[in-house]
């Protein structure tokens, strides 16, 4: 093949740029200075990077195939924006990567593109999706346990609830409110008894790390089969998949531990799939599942029955519009709504996912520790705790609401989450799916609750898979081929760069500092072995899980209790005073220490 003939093969500038990434890719990885300072461009030769572009340039004509080329182009492209965030890990500078990769899948000749897959080959690429999640991510969790870098809040409670759900049966702890409780009068989670026979074969904390990340991974199989569902194509189903498998608020929240929100993800999704299907035994048993979460699980129950509620009065949904074609007129479709009313499963899951809601906050408040409604505080003005209050408040002044909802830091956590998803939720149809998007408004939002709208804790699980049923209902009514391979891709790009900006230390890095940190790990266990299974402890926040299986446990930082036994993490400064403070307590003599590692002080007899 002449020269003449590669110059003038397809795609020349495409090629040309895909010869500049590569260039630039290697050249990063080559040297060890970081991208920001001007000390990257020493030893720099640029004459021999024009070169090799140039080199690279003219090799690329060699490949013919359009597949090959974009898939290049684009993997080169997003595993440099890839790496160059673990280096500058700022939230804009993800957004940047984010925005350039939208422009490199945009311009990529994706109607070319001719990638196919089959029924096994989706199968196939959902299993290893699912078992890469739960082995990457739950096994970063494992070793941060083994590691002794879990926290009391709120993996140690999770940890301590299970060995007395074993024990007793009950969900009680000790280290959640300082004292003897059931978590039942905090979060009303009915829920973890599915788990409990898994633990029971495999009691210990580990099992719990593993299934948190199985349980979020799960949502995967009923994602996939909504995509087909809305006749997506087997790819089209296979990239939603990676791109839930990237989302950076699922893999954040996991990065936070155990928690009763992992079971939402793919139990909504479950009852979504459902409520398609029109299977009443189905649609009955996955509402009481979801109920069953917690009892703000119950607002996603309600929304799901209010969704295809509305879309049938509306006509709006696909299945609505096949199982009404006869009734054109909105009159006659109105008339025959209200005529089913009394007779729909879904009227009566609704008003039952209320009616539940208010019985179970009503018995949250009188005998438990109470509904959180002070997350909501900025809108209840009288101070008493009431979510009337706060409806009342969003009623008599709606700018109010927008002022709490548009602040800049929940703008920018609102792009992390949207641009992973291709920005395809707001691609709407019709009105009823506004619906949709209630949970993310009402629980990362309005509240001014801190975490509830940052990344890397788990109140996006439920309002997150909303974003991606909308995300399957918009795509599946998208038009343009390029369009729609545009808005997949970019979000795939986008999920997977904005989630090793958010989790590059976890997801990349934790393992070779495991390793390092072997004989520091080691000693912690060494000392903490020393504490007798039977004796009441007070312990610092990371030491507390590890601690766990016992009856009596509290967290240093917040309790009132003395111990029979204290831990104190002396790996860092934080530890410091602790000592000192044990070091001069008459009552307290020191028991087992390794400096730099960990000291136990045992009550005197």
């Amino acid at each position: 093949m002449t020269i003449g003939k590669i110059l003038t093969m397809s795609h020349p500038l495409y090629r040309l740029f895909l010869s500049w990434v590569s260039v630039s890719l290697f050249v990063f990885h080559q040297t060890k200075k970081t991208f920001t300072d001007f000390s990257f461009y020493q030893d720099l030769p640029f004459g021999r990077i024009l070169l090799a572009i140039i080199g690279v340039w003219l090799l690329s004509g060699f490949i013919r195939s359009v597949n090959v080329l974009t898939i290049l182009t684009v993997s080169a492209s997003a595993f440099y924006c890839m790496m160059a965030v673990t280096q500058e890990k700022t939230d804009f500078f993800a957004i940047g990567c984010a925005i350039f990769l939208f422009f490199v899948v945009w311009f990529s000749p994706l109607c070319e593109l001719n990638l196919r897959l089959g029924r096994k080959s989706l199968i196939a690429v959902t299993g290893v999706l699912i078992g890469v999640y739960v082995f990457w991510v739950g096994g970063v969790c494992c070793l941060s346990y083994l590691h002794h870098n879990t926290p009391n809040f709120d993996f140690g409670i999770f940890a301590q609830m299970f060995y007395y759900m074993k024990k007793t049966g009950l969900p009680l702890t000790t280290c959640e409110r300082d004292e003897l409780l059931s978590h039942f009068a905090v979060h009303m989670s009915p829920i973890f008894y599915l788990l409990l026979p898994v633990y029971y074969v495999f009691s210990t904390p580990l099992t719990l790390q593993i299934a948190q990340a199985a349980l979020v991974a799960s949502g995967v199989i009923p994602l996939v089969m909504l995509g087909r569902k809305h006749g997506l194509s087997n790819t089209a189903c296979a990239v939603f998949a990676a791109v839930y498998t990237c989302f950076p608020a699922f893999v954040g929240g996991c990065f936070y531990y155990f928690h009763e929100n992992n079971f939402l993800p793919p139990l909504i999704l479950w009852m979504i799939f459902a409520f398609e299907s029109r299977k009443k035994l189905p649609m009955v048993l996955s509402a009481v599942l979801v109920l069953m979460v917690k009892e703000d699980a119950a607002v996603y129950a309600a929304i799901v029955c209010l969704y295809f509620l509305a879309g049938d009065l509306t006509g709006k949904h696909p299945e609505a519009e096949n199982n009404n074609s006869a009734v054109s007129a909105s009159g006659f479709r109105i008339l025959r709504f209200v005529r089913r009313l009394f007779t729909d499963i879904r009227l009566w899951l609704l008003a039952g996912s209320i009616l539940y809601f208010i019985l179970v906050v009503t018995w949250l408040s009188r005998y438990g520790d109470g509904a959180m409604t002070g997350r909501y505080s900025n809108y209840i003005y009288d101070k008493s705790g009431s979510l009337l209050v706060m409806f009342k408040a969003i009623v008599q002044n709606p700018v109010y609401l927008i002022s709490q909802c548009f602040t800049d830091e929940k703008l920018l956590s609102s792009f992390l989450v949207f641009a992973p998803l291709g920005f395809l939720p707001f691609m709407m149809r019709d009105f009823t799916q506004l619906i949709l998007l209630i949970p993310y408004v009402l629980f990362n939002l309005m509240s001014n609750y801190y975490y509830q709208h940052m990344l890397g804790y788990q109140y996006y699980y439920g309002s997150g898979v909303f974003l991606f049923y909308l995300a399957i209902l918009n795509y599946a009514r998208l038009d343009g081929k390029k369009v729609r391979r545009a808005a997949l891709l970019a979000a795939l790009c986008a999920g997977a760069v904005i989630t090793v900006s958010k989790n590059q230390w976890k997801l990349l890095g934790y393992y070779p500092g495991y390793k390092k940190h072997t004989r520091e790990r080691e000693a912690v266990s060494q000392v903490l072995s020393h504490i007798p299974e039977d004796a009441v402890v007070v312990c610092t926040t990371f030491f507390l899980p590890e601690l766990s299986g016992r009856d009596e446990i509290y967290e240093l930082y917040y309790t009132e209790h003395e111990g029979d036994y204290v831990a104190i993490d002396t790996r860092a400064g934080g530890g410091k005073n602790y000592m000192e403070q044990f070091q001069n307590d008459e009552r307290y003599e020191l028991y087992y220490a390794i400096d730099n590692a960990a000291a136990v002080f045992r009550k005197k007899e």
